[in-house]
């Protein structure tokens, strides 16, 4: 019985013909080649479980933690039916093409997420990007932290405006002295409780 067949891309090889490709000529195990511009929002955890969960493949790899960090491009490996394999390569070339990574003040990020997330679901359902703090990174601070926001361009170039304004608005408050409740502020936004401002 035929096992499949294995195939190798450079993440700019990704393209519509490719995705036909791989359902066309049976490919059960993709690699793609990931750049270092990108293994910052693409080496989540978060991220490999979401395009395992949306595609159906019942297997998205990445190497260990420590060498994610150290290499300059990595192999993202996706394994299992051609069709759902095709699907991932479609879902990597739509959602992990542009991306970017904000740092967000230690401070505020709580104001990002929301009480119970609720903030952060509305940036993602206001946007249509996909966000989340990476906890995993090595650059995590008290100081900093990273907020991975990735998805289509328009999408991507939405959220980081509205996290911008965000932030703005509670700079602003924070210098008027006015309290920070939610009249000043978009429907989606449920600031912490406890987040200081």
């Amino acid at each position: 019985m035929d096992k499949g067949r294995d195939l190798t891309l450079l993440d700019d090889q990704i393209t519509h013909e490719t995705i036909a490709a791989i359902i066309k000529k049976d490919v059960h195990r993709l690699c793609i080649e990931v750049p270092e511009r990108k293994l910052c929002f693409v080496r989540c955890l978060w991220t490999l479980k979401w395009l395992r969960r949306e595609s159906g493949v019942p297997w998205v790899s990445f190497p260990p933690n420590e060498a994610l960090y150290a290499k300059k491009s990595l192999l993202l490996k996706i394994s299992g039916h051609p069709h759902n394999v095709g699907k991932a390569a479609r879902l990597y070339r739509r959602y992990c093409q542009h991306g970017r990574v904000l740092q967000v003040p230690g401070r505020k990020v709580g104001l990002v997420i929301g009480k119970r997330g609720q903030t952060i679901v509305g940036l993602q359902a206001e946007s249509g990007a996909i966000m989340f703090v990476d906890q995993t990174s090595p650059d995590l601070t008290e100081d900093s932290k990273s907020l991975v926001i990735f998805g289509p361009l328009e999408s991507v170039d939405a959220a980081e405006g509205y996290v911008r304004d965000l932030l703005k608005l509670v700079k602003a408050l924070k210098i008027l002295k006015l309290p920070l409740n939610n009249s000043a502020f978009p429907a989606w936004f449920s600031p912490r409780a406890t987040a200081p401002i």
